[in-house]
């Protein structure tokens, strides 16, 4: 009986000491993550720019939101919750330190930001009366030196008044 308990803690140590190391492993990927930020800026008639602002950690790039068709990285993408409230105007703009560069790991160009990048997305406000949130998500992945971070998702709530 001596025996076999000994077995078993030895197992219970083998899988306690697997399950820590897969759970380090697990949670580095997000320990490396972009600081945002929004505000908005109302325009004239009813229109506002909402803004994004991401600070990039120092040595690693965003994936732009503009490459498109290709099969590798994912680009940013915003989405927007729908709304009664308001209606969003064209594509959101992307600006910041770009750079392009060819990717070993995926076998081809890509274009990242570097940096801090800004996102403007342009709204109808459709009632100018009431305050109203509005509830957006950034997708995005990281790379530094052809290591690529898995995609990461930024909530935003954003009041409008």
């Amino acid at each position: 009986m001596k025996a076999s308990g000994k077995i078993s803690r030895m197992i219970t140590v083998a899988v306690l000491l697997c399950s820590v190391m897969f759970m380090g492993s697990f949670t580095q990927n997000n320990a490396v993550r972009m600081k945002w930020t929004s505000y908005v800026i109302h325009q004239v008639d009813g229109e506002a720019d909402v803004h994004f602002v991401g600070t990039i950690p120092n040595g690693w790039k965003i994936y732009s939101k503009s490459m498109t068709g290709v099969d590798g990285p994912l680009p940013t993408s915003f989405e927007f919750d729908p709304s009664d409230a308001y209606e969003t105007i064209g594509e959101v703009t992307e600006s910041g330190k770009s750079t392009k560069f060819y990717d070993s790991q995926y076998g081809f160009e890509v274009s990242c930001l570097e940096g801090q990048v800004h996102y403007i997305q342009h709204i109808k406000i459709k009632n100018n009366a009431d305050a109203f949130v509005i509830k957006a998500v950034v997708n995005y992945m990281l790379n530094r030196s052809g290591e690529s971070l898995s995609p990461d998702d930024e909530d935003f709530e954003i009041t409008i008044q």
